[in-house]
């Protein structure tokens, strides 16, 4: 028995310094993939907000503040990447989106 406990170890070394960096690796690609997932969320709201204030202007209205953009993108990509029931979910935040802006532009 006793002589088994060296190789017993030595697998259990071999084992834990071969997960560990896979662990690391995991991380690292997940940490990326949600860094690049909100640069893509504050282009589109970057956009569709300055949409917002061009059209605003010309029409002499007032827009909502660049955080409604950045959490409405954020819904549809949360959306997407879940990938079920997409058209019913998009709709859905379309719609509480809509809410807010008439919310906004109707005085109380």
């Amino acid at each position: 028995m006793e002589a088994y406990l060296p190789l017993i170890t030595g697998f259990a070394g071999v084992l834990v310094g071969s997960i560990f960096p896979l662990v690391g690796q995991f991380l690292q690609l997940r940490a990326t993939q949600r860094r690049e997932r909100m640069a893509w969320v504050l282009e589109a709201a970057k956009i569709s907000h300055a949409t917002s204030v061009d059209h605003a202007k010309s029409h002499q209205g007032a827009t909502l503040p660049i955080a409604s953009d950045i959490d409405y993108y954020q819904r549809v990509f949360d959306i997407i990447e879940c990938g079920k029931d997409i058209p019913t979910r998009l709709k859905e935040a379309g719609e509480k989106n809509r809410e807010l802006r008439t919310a906004f532009h109707d005085p109380l």
